[in-house]
């Protein structure tokens, strides 16, 4: 009897220990089992810094030590360029770079050539076109920035190669340091320079690319939404077509501009400074939703005035847009217009 006890207790036992082997294993797998790739991600934020206009469009230095944690990068706009590629302002502040550096905040300086006819200019003519290459790369040495986002605007369209040659070649000589472009937005978008932009050469060549997602209704046009919602949407299906999501940064507005009958152009307003006029005239609930920006109407010595801007409501949806999307991040123009309450909650 006790010889078939023992004889049974020795498969019963390796029974049990293949289950428990089996289990092991199973649980081994799981955890090696990565996430599923299309889970929303956290977009990095990415903020354009302007401290050099004073009053109400002041705002970009309290901000920047109030969110400094939430800030993945900044862009300082501190570098333009003259028509032969050399210096034409250089507003770098060097209490800025080192509370930059202080705070691990990787920053990108912003370069532009200030008119399309400037950087026509430095395309076009190859000792200007060395200049400016020059011109920033010893800028560059001189701040130790961690990159440069080119913001090259109203470019004549015939220069589409030149462009991207121009690039390319500031890529190289930037030696491993990371180089971001500012492009126009493409769908329903009626501003023909935009065709000087090779997006998808130009996402290949760079380490991201800002979509300039904003000013769908610009202060030369009628009354109209900054981004509204559809509009953005419509442009980022159409450069997740040209770009990697990972290499793709979503433009969202922090202002709004307001149109009087009075005048023939809107003004430029933070957006902080419409809500707080929404609030004056007695308007809380200025959102709309099918815009996914907000509204203000309000008369004053006779004048209508109308005021359309980008709330952090709307800003928020963006943001969610582009964790949707896994895209790189918001480019957040400019850091200090905005609502203080996008940065609640994020």
């Amino acid at each position: 009897m006790m010889n078939l006890k023992k004889l049974l207790i020795i498969p019963l036992g390796l029974i049990t220990f293949f289950i428990l082997l089996k289990g092991f294993n199973t649980l081994l797998r799981l955890s090696e089992t990565p996430a599923p790739s299309n889970l929303p991600q956290k977009p990095r934020i990415l903020v354009f810094y302007e401290e050099g206009w004073g009053g109400i469009y002041a705002g970009s230095w309290s901000r920047l030590n109030e969110v400094k944690e939430k800030v993945a990068i900044v862009s300082p706009v501190w570098l333009g360029l003259k028509a032969d590629g050399r210096v034409n302002w250089d507003k770098t502040d060097s209490a800025t770079v080192k509370f930059l550096k202080e705070n691990n905040l990787q920053f990108l300086v912003l370069v532009t050539a200030g008119s399309g006819k400037n950087a026509s200019s430095i395309l076009t003519d190859p000792d200007y076109h060395s200049n400016a290459l020059n011109s920033i790369a010893a800028y560059l040495q001189r701040v130790d920035a961690a990159g440069v986002c080119l913001d090259f605007e109203y470019l004549n369209p015939v220069l589409r190669e030149e462009f991207v040659k121009f690039v390319a070649e500031l890529k190289e000589s930037l030696a491993g340091k990371k180089l971001f472009v500012a492009v126009f937005p493409y769908v329903d978008w009626a501003e023909p320079s935009k065709e000087v932009y090779d997006y998808q050469r130009l996402g290949q060549i760079c380490d991201g690319v800002v979509v300039m997602t904003y000013d769908q209704h610009r202060p030369g046009d009628p009354p109209g939404p900054v981004a509204a919602l559809p509009w953005v949407n419509a442009n980022l299906n159409y450069f997740l077509t040209q770009i990697d999501a990972k290499k793709l940064w979503l433009g969202i507005a922090g202002y709004g501009y307001r149109w009087r009958t009075d005048q023939k152009r809107a003004t430029a307003l933070p957006a902080w400074y419409c809500r707080k006029k929404a609030l004056q005239k007695g308007s809380g609930d200025t959102y709309r939703p099918e815009q996914g920006n907000d509204y203000l109407e309000y008369w004053e010595a006779g004048v209508r005035h109308q005021i359309w801007w980008e709330s952090s409501r709307g800003m928020k949806e963006k943001l969610e847009l582009a964790a949707e999307n896994r895209l790189a991040g918001v480019a957040l123009w400019r850091l200090g217009y905005e609502e203080e309450e996008f940065w609640n909650d994020l």
